[in-house]
């Protein structure tokens, strides 16, 4: 399964100083100023340059209006290298495991909160890594709904 942030541990309306330091925290904080007062931040709001570090670990998903299908818009490197795939373009629908992480986002797109998830048993990449976090949060381009999901793996 490649999103998960179901389960117990699960942390929803997280705030940063919730989380440890490090990349999670930073993007967090770095939504929370985005945000603004609003709901949720927009995608235009962050700029690529102000988050060079974290790229590689982060994946940015467009909500299809109308059909609610997730199609993947940027997947970054490391997440790459780690599941051996590159899931850029890619429908969810279509990758396996992918209706997990449908039901996943759609917890995202009810509360409109972020939601953090730590210590994930790491089951399908290639590599040695043991279990991941994941920061999952909310983008919209009306300040209402859920329009994209931002999420941010850490592998440990």
């Amino acid at each position: 399964m490649l999103l998960d942030f179901s389960g117990s541990d699960a942390i929803s309306d997280v705030k940063a100083d919730d989380l440890p330091e490090g990349s999670v925290r930073t993007l967090l904080s770095l939504w929370e100023s985005r945000r603004a007062g609003r709901l949720m931040p927009e995608r235009k709001d962050f700029n690529p340059s102000e988050m060079v570090g974290l790229l590689p670990d982060l994946c940015l998903m467009d909500i299809e209006a109308g059909s609610g299908r997730f199609r993947v818009r940027l997947f970054g490197t490391r997440l790459a290298a780690m599941s051996g795939l590159d899931l850029t373009g890619h429908y969810i629908d279509e990758v396996k495991g992918g209706r997990g992480v449908i039901e996943r986002c759609n917890v995202l797109i009810r509360c409109k909160a972020p939601i953090y998830r730590r210590n994930i048993p790491l089951k399908w990449s290639p590599r040695k890594y043991r279990s991941y976090d994941v920061l999952a949060l909310p983008l919209s381009s009306n300040g209402v709904d859920v329009t994209m999901i931002l999420f941010l793996l850490e592998f440990t």
